[in-house]
């Protein structure tokens, strides 16, 4: 049983969730409590953790576990201090009644490896982990080799986007279009930026590695990515000051930008919309099928089906970029700057409606060099 649903709902006090737990007996049900990487103003609201508010379940068997992220978001996060040390914190705790096991429970999975490869360590220890030691460790064997840079990249990485907790992460580029764009939590500020910086000066040991250029797209697009939420604040605001001609110069120069993280991220061919759409397309028997197949495969990572989720799985990748967001952004300027009449919806669905034909990304003959230029903006903008 998912501990969830007594976290948000305030009908769960601790004398109904014991009122429901009692009638089963304590070795048939597992409660699987995974929400304990909540916010900081969540746990403060709702007790430390769900197990200690609910007195660890009143004997029942449970797993303590983290989310991590929802919807599948594949933005750099996740708050590595904290799976470094509340899984042996528990698990030495007086109050953790009868807890079996310590468990992962994302929305998706195949993102941020380093969170992934913590997690599963925490597992297999009584005491907590000393990031110290350990981050040096998961990139000599990540690389084969942990440069002093690296090692000065981590400590700002710990400090900004592997600092904090979150869970629904998106660039203010990746959500639906209006005149007040805004990130959902993901980190490419002052501290990102700089550890990215570093993380690149490591090219000259690492350039050769497969792991280290598939961890370089990523991160350097967040960083850029951040550089082009900037842009649409300042569009924006043009816009509602009725200053086309600036709102049109910082579009243009969020749209290269967007062209430019969508042709990197193309480099690799687990983060590629067509990737994703001839999966699903794969499975089907008929012609039918596959059209249907491809139209939810879409759905699923963009408007999701209703609007209080739209972009809830959002992904950063190639395709999607620059025929979905980019597309979508290039639309409504349009329509914004000539004063014309827009419908999100019908855009949105008209995407959906028609089969996914890729448009041609952008070459890039050499990631590193593109890593390095994509960046000098990056910090020229800072």
């Amino acid at each position: 049983m998912q501990g969830w649903l007594f976290v948000f709902d305030n009908f769960w006090d601790p004398a109904s969730v014991e009122a429901l737990l009692k009638g089963v007996p304590d070795d048939r049900m597992l409660i699987l409590d995974y929400s304990n990487d909540l916010t900081s103003g969540l746990r403060d609201k709702y007790a430390p953790s769900p197990w200690k508010r609910f007195h660890a379940f009143y004997g029942k068997q449970w797993s303590n576990g983290m989310a991590h992220t929802f919807g599948g978001n594949d933005n750099v996060k996740g708050n590595l201090a904290l799976m470094a040390s509340e899984p042996a914190a528990v698990l030495a705790s007086a109050e953790k009644g009868n807890l079996v096991a310590w468990s992962m429970c994302p929305e998706g999975i195949e993102t941020n490896e380093v969170v992934y490869e913590l997690m599963t360590d925490a597992g297999w220890r009584k005491e907590p982990i000393d990031l110290g030691i350990w981050i040096p460790a998961y990139c000599n064997s990540r690389y084969g080799t942990c440069p002093s840079a690296m090692h000065e990249a981590w400590k700002l990485l710990l400090k900004s986007a592997y600092g904090a907790h979150i869970w629904m992460t998106k660039q203010a580029w990746q959500g639906e279009p209006s005149l007040a764009p805004a990130a959902a939590s993901v980190d490419s500020g002052e501290d990102y930026v700089k550890a990215v910086t570093l993380y690149l000066s490591c090219t000259s040991e690492l350039g050769n590695s497969s792991l280290y250029r598939n961890d370089l797209i990523e991160f350097v697009g967040q960083a850029a990515g951040g550089l082009v939420d900037g842009h649409l604040a300042q569009a924006t605001q043009a816009i509602r000051g009725k200053e086309f001609t600036s709102a049109r110069d910082h579009a243009d120069q969020d749209l290269k930008m967007l062209n430019r993280i969508d042709a990197m991220t193309n480099l690799r061919p687990d983060r590629r919309l067509e990737t994703w759409v001839d999966s699903a397309r794969s499975k089907a028997a008929t012609a039918d099928e596959a059209a249907a197949l491809d139209e939810n495969a879409r759905r699923l990572i963009t408007t999701w089906g209703w609007s209080e989720l739209s972009d809830y799985a959002s992904r950063v990748w190639s395709g999607l970029i620059r025929d979905y967001y980019a597309a979508r952004w290039r639309a409504w300027f349009d329509h914004q700057l000539s004063g014309s009449e827009f419908s999100l919806d019908i855009w949105q669905q008209s995407w959906l409606s028609r089969p996914y034909v890729p448009s041609t990304p952008a070459p890039v003959p050499d990631l590193i060099a593109e890593a390095k230029s994509m960046m000098e903006t990056v910090n020229r903008s800072a």
